[in-house]
């Protein structure tokens, strides 16, 4: 029985990327060239976000910035929401990576040492990724974003849950669930607060975060029943 449960686990956590809304980006490019563009067009939302904020994206603005017509650019995004959601699919993809590698260096089995990987790579994504940190820490991306974190937290679930399965195999599918979505709303939270310092209290609550993990995981699943 314990065998399937796993088996469950680790079928959820090969899930798919969410899919975001996207009803107003247009076909997605299949030549090179169209890619790049496409490509060019996100990246200049990114980086408007990340130097002026998300008020600052308008088409015009995005297509000045990526060096191509505002004809152009309707030729594969509808709007300016348009661009944002393909700029959070861009992140998720990118997020969803950097976690995954967290989740499965050094030894299975050392769960404190992941859990430091996992922390390390939240900051690293807020600190090195383009706009994600001025999106994230600000309030202008409205609904999208929340809806956004909603489907980022309900994908990675599953994906935490079957390190925290493999970790400590005697715990069951159920506790490695609320285990994990407990992990990822922490971690999230407390590195979000802790990045609005960029000096020496925000690399303590850093260390802070990691404390608390450590300590909530030994007491859920380590000292407790």
């Amino acid at each position: 029985m314990k065998s399937s449960n796993c088996s469950v686990l680790s079928n959820q956590a090969e899930l798919r990327s969410p899919a975001l809304p996207d009803s107003r980006s247009r076909t997605r490019p299949t030549q090179a060239r169209a890619i790049r563009t496409r490509e060019r067009l996100i990246v200049a939302t990114a980086d408007l976000i990340a130097a002026k904020g998300t008020a600052s994206v308008t088409t015009n603005a995005v297509a000045e910035r990526a060096g191509v017509s505002i004809g152009t650019l309707y030729t594969y995004f509808a709007d300016k929401q348009a661009l944002i959601e393909a700029l959070l699919e861009r992140y998720w993809t990118r997020l969803e990576g950097a976690l995954s590698t967290a989740l499965h260096r050094g030894q299975p089995a050392d769960w404190r040492a992941h859990l430091d990987a996992v922390v390390d790579a939240f900051v690293r994504f807020y600190r090195d990724e383009p706009g994600y940190r001025q999106l994230w820490l600000g309030t202008q991306a409205g609904e999208t974003w929340a809806r956004t974190g909603v489907q980022w937290l309900d994908a990675l679930t599953p994906k935490v849950a079957a390190a925290v399965q493999h970790w400590f195999p005697t715990h069951s599918p159920t506790d490695a669930v609320a285990v994990a979505r407990t992990l990822i709303l922490v971690t999230s939270h407390l590195v979000t607060a802790a990045l609005r310092d960029a000096g020496p209290a925000g690399q303590a609550q850093i260390r802070e975060t990691k404390t608390v993990l450590v300590g909530y995981v030994r007491e859920r699943l380590v000292d407790g029943p």
